[in-house]
């Protein structure tokens, strides 16, 4: 077919035209109703709330949610309801309505949809129930719905945010959570009685905390949800909800109703046959790099519920119920040449009612392999106070290849640990009577229990800090025989540190706590100024001089039959010099001798010969002396 020049160009050529009329049309359009409409919406909207509503200006346009006609308000603020800080319940640099085209040749404007760019919305509730968005008129002050006259006819369909901040506070329950720079498209009839909401969501940053810990913190969040909206009982269903928190597939549904006085709650949400990793990033931005870094390999499932009615005044809470589960888990750092492998968890928490006292610690499986090395075992606590413990854990992990393997940047770890414990019975206390503090209490039983640990070849240094305590080692027992806390074992042996020249060394036994038979001995002996090398100190502190310390201890401890260990040591300090932050001024040239003697055993010959303590504050000299 011959190309005809001539009648394409007239054909652009009318095309040109009849977009050029339309776009003259919407521009020219809302001229002729802009007085009109705009007069109907700021009537409406001042008649809808109680508090301080304010904007600069109002304008109807095509153009600036092209093609849709929008009245436009510019720096929109809507105080809420007083009592709460911050006072504002919204402020948008742009709140648009929508507007039914024809509606406009009618007596009734119809807006269609709502979209809001660069808003900031704060949702409080206090302590009382009460709420910030409390601002519309009762309907005792208003004329009743049916006969009320309106110039605007509200059938929307289409909600829009963009770049817009979100903040829900609520004191009553000690929760909070943040949305910063999210996007949001909701559809769906909200004039029906029960709406049926169709969104996607996409927020930057979300943070989530309750009970002053924050359990999101800076996570990106994207959304499908699917809400159905009770209007007549202010319930929210949410269904098919598919959510992506910064890598992890995450499906939720569940069921909030607005009750007076609380909630009633039915929240499921899940993220099945995930990747390890995935599940990984929930972890604290701060902890990003670490993961960017590690190679990490396996499967996992992430399950959590809350459900239940919160009616704090009747002392109502819902039950929380969160699981974890790892299979064939893979983690190495970057230079790490042994990999912990075969990583297999199992791990349920339950808190019955949201009291921590009753918290339920299922750790049904942990085992893992490093090298030779391995972690294997289970442990269940069910409750704290009384406490049901049942445990069998068994650990033998190098702890240099376990530093890499993890990479642990604040640390720097070496040297073998084995630790075991086998643990079955119940810890319960009681309140101690006839005591002046009343949160007082006495153990009345402890499960039977072996646990015992010991390092070979140890080294720990803060690699913020210069030095290391090297050549760490312990061999340590810890037993009850039964549920009587004073029939508890302790055996310490070849306990050893080094730092520098710094140096201790010593073992401590006790056959059971009810007769106090013991056997200790320690020496010790730090030049004061060199902690700063190998522990961070508080910012301002300063410690110099000598410790000294040589205790030596073998016998029984008996208070009602005046039986006491024999005894020989001795505390010393030379030259010792603190200052804090907290004053200008230090102690310093502190020096004292403690010498503690008993050679028999008994209170008669117990001695404290403290030689005169000696230091100067202020430019001023100080000395105290005492002997008992």
């Amino acid at each position: 077919m011959k190309w005809n020049k001539s009648a394409a160009l007239k054909t652009l050529k009318y095309a040109g035209f009849a977009l050029g009329l339309i776009l003259v049309i919407m521009a020219v359009f809302p001229v002729f109703f802009k007085d009109k409409v705009n007069a109907k919406v700021k009537d409406y909207l001042q008649s809808q709330v109680t508090t301080e509503l304010s904007y600069n200006e109002i304008n109807l346009t095509f153009f600036r949610h092209f093609p849709t006609l929008t009245v436009s308000l510019d720096e929109v603020f809507i105080r809420g309801a007083a009592g709460f800080v911050p006072d504002t319940l919204m402020y948008a640099t742009d709140v648009s309505l929508g507007i039914n085209v024809l509606s406009v040749f009618s007596e009734k404007i119809e807006i269609k949809g709502i979209y809001l760019n660069q808003a900031k919305i704060n949702i409080l509730r206090d302590t009382q129930g009460h709420a910030n968005f409390d601002i519309f008129p009762a309907e005792t002050d208003t004329i009743p719905k049916e006969e009320a006259p309106s110039d605007l006819a509200l059938n929307i369909n289409n909600i829009k945010f963009t770049n817009s901040r979100f903040f829900y506070g609520d004191t009553d329950l000690d929760f909070s959570c943040l949305a910063e720079n999210f996007d949001y498209s909701g559809k769906g009839n909200l004039q029906d009685a029960i709406v049926d909401l169709s969104s996607d969501l996409n927020i930057q940053t979300f943070e989530l905390t309750y009970e002053g810990t924050t359990y999101l913190s800076k996570k990106r969040v994207s959304a499908s949800l699917q809400t159905k909206i009770n209007t007549e009982s202010t319930a929210l269903t949410f269904e098919r909800n598919h959510l992506m928190i910064n890598e992890l597939p995450v499906d939720f549904i569940g069921k909030l109703e607005f009750l007076s006085g609380g909630y009633d709650m039915n929240f499921i949400l899940e993220s099945v046959d995930t990747d390890f990793k995935d599940m990984l990033t929930l972890i604290p931005e701060e902890l990003g790099t670490w993961l960017d870094n590690t190679q990490v390999k396996g499967k996992g499932e992430l399950r959590g519920s809350l459900q239940g009615l919160y009616l704090p005044e009747e002392n109502q809470m819902p039950n929380l119920l969160m699981n974890l589960f790892v299979y064939n888990g893979y983690i190495s750092h970057s230079g790490s040449s042994t990999p912990i492998e075969k990583l297999y968890l199992d791990l349920d928490l339950t808190v019955p009612e949201l009291n921590v006292d009753k918290t339920i610690i299922a750790l049904d499986s942990v085992s893992m392999t490093l090298g030779e090395g391995f972690v294997q075992g289970h442990l269940n606590i069910d409750g704290l106070d009384p406490a049901l413990v049942n445990s069998d854990l068994a650990i033998n992990i190098d702890l240099n290849l376990l530093d890499k393997a993890l990479g642990i940047i604040p640390y720097d770890l070496r040297g073998t640990m084995e630790m075991t414990l086998q643990a079955n019975g119940s810890y319960i206390t009681r309140p101690l009577p006839n005591r002046f503090r009343g949160n007082e209490t006495e153990i009345i039983s402890i499960p039977k229990f072996k646990f015992s640990s010991a390092i070979q070849d140890g080294y720990f240094r803060w690699t913020a800090l210069p030095e290391a305590i090297h050549d760490i080692s312990w061999n340590l027992t810890v037993n009850s025989p039964d549920s009587i806390f004073q029939n508890i074992g302790i055996d310490l042996q070849n306990f050893n540190l080094g730092v520098l020249e710094n140096k201790a060394k010593g073992h401590f036994k006790v056959k059971d706590l009810r007769g106090m038979e013991m056997d200790a001995a320690m020496t010790a002996d730090f030049n004061l100024s060199e902690i700063e090398k190998f522990y961070p100190l508080d910012s301002g502190m300063t410690l110099k001089g000598n410790l000294a310390l040589n205790i030596n201890a073998k016998g029984s401890y008996d208070e009602e039959r005046k039986i006491f260990p024999v005894i020989n040591s001795q505390i010393s300090v030379r030259e010792g010099f603190i200052k804090t932050v907290y004053s200008d001024l230090a102690v310093e040239n502190i020096s004292f001798v403690l010498n503690i003697l008993s050679e028999r055993g008994s209170y008669t010959d117990l001695k404290f010969d403290l030689q005169p303590i000696a230091f100067t504050f202020a430019g001023h000299p100080f000395s105290l002396k005492a002997n008992l």
